[in-house]
């Protein structure tokens, strides 16, 4: 890694983009498989691509992994399995907009549990820049009308979306935890073949109770495209940006995604842009400033 690479900032833009992309193709995708299978297809290709690559490049870490296997066990039960299995479920319940609002306090949970358990401060430049994020999102997700949260009523489904939510938060300070003891792609590596054999079993039981499971080359390439850059590319940059950032600061980051899944479901779902989401999408960005603006120096690289 080099150059513009090795920049936990540029990286970690990458990953919100594939994830808001994420949202677009799972959305075409939705009526051909049912989300837990859908899932576990993504991650039997990004296993397919990250086992073979972390063998020949750190074989020895992977096969000292069981030193970390709680952390690792946890990273994939949390964000590779617990986060999505959650979401989906939650959002059979609740609707979208509450679902994206919940989702939009990943970060302060991810800096609040960052300052409980690990003493990470919350500089004013930082509290400034979350602040002027979730406001953004806020007045993305309200259509510019922030009254339109006082017509919010919190369901179990709700309740569902905020467990997923803590999931994730929890999967950062796993990553955080891990890094100083194994490489990024092999913990990745092993976190994801530990938390796909989870979702495999609960992938059968679903095909099985809904009956749906159409694949076709339009599915497949999908598939792959979930596979390949949601999972293995941006899960890895994820990682080292948490790394080298620190869970607090890296959680910023996430205000990205409902960003980048506005502009491509635009381009490829031909819905409409307002100008609350251009006034919101600037707000994002400048939040995303404050806070990686900041000791820019003090991030690390391996």
């Amino acid at each position: 890694m080099s150059g513009l690479s090795r920049s936990p900032h540029l990286l970690l833009v990458l990953a919100t983009f594939f994830w808001g992309a994420n949202a677009v193709v799972g959305k075409l995708l939705s009526s051909e498989l049912p989300p837990f299978t859908l899932n576990a297809l993504r991650w039997v290709v990004a296993v397919a691509i990250l086992f073979p690559l972390a063998w020949k490049l750190e074989k020895r870490e992977l096969l000292h992994w069981r030193s970390q296997w709680g952390w690792l066990t946890l990273m994939g039960l949390t964000g590779v399995l617990g986060f999505n299995a959650l979401l989906y479920w939650g959002v059979h319940f609740t609707s979208a907009i509450n679902a994206s609002l919940i989702n939009a306090a990943a970060p302060i949970m991810i800096a609040l549990l960052s300052f409980i358990f690990s003493k990470e401060a919350l500089p004013g430049r930082q509290v400034a820049g979350m602040a002027a994020a979730l406001a953004g999102v806020i007045w993305i997700l309200t259509g510019g009308n922030p009254a339109v949260l006082l017509s919010l009523r919190f369901n179990p489904g709700d309740l569902i979306v905020l467990a997923a939510i803590l999931l994730w938060s929890i999967y950062s300070l796993a990553v955080r935890r891990v890094a100083g003891h194994m490489s990024n792609l092999a913990a990745t590596t092993v976190s994801s073949v530990l938390s796909l054999a989870a979702l495999l079993p609960v992938s059968w039981w679903e095909v099985k109770i809904t009956g749906v499971f159409h694949l076709d080359w339009r599915v497949m390439l999908g598939v792959l495209y979930l596979g390949v850059f949601c999972s293995v590319l941006a899960f890895l940059w994820w990682n080292y940006g948490v790394a080298a950032l620190g869970p607090g600061r890296a959680a910023v980051f996430m205000y990205l995604t409902p960003l980048f899944t506005v502009l491509l479901s635009v381009l490829f779902l031909g819905e409409l842009i307002q100008a609350s989401q251009v006034a919101g999408g600037l707000l994002v960005m400048t939040g995303v400033y404050l806070t990686s603006g900041e000791n820019k120096r003090s991030c690390v690289s391996s």
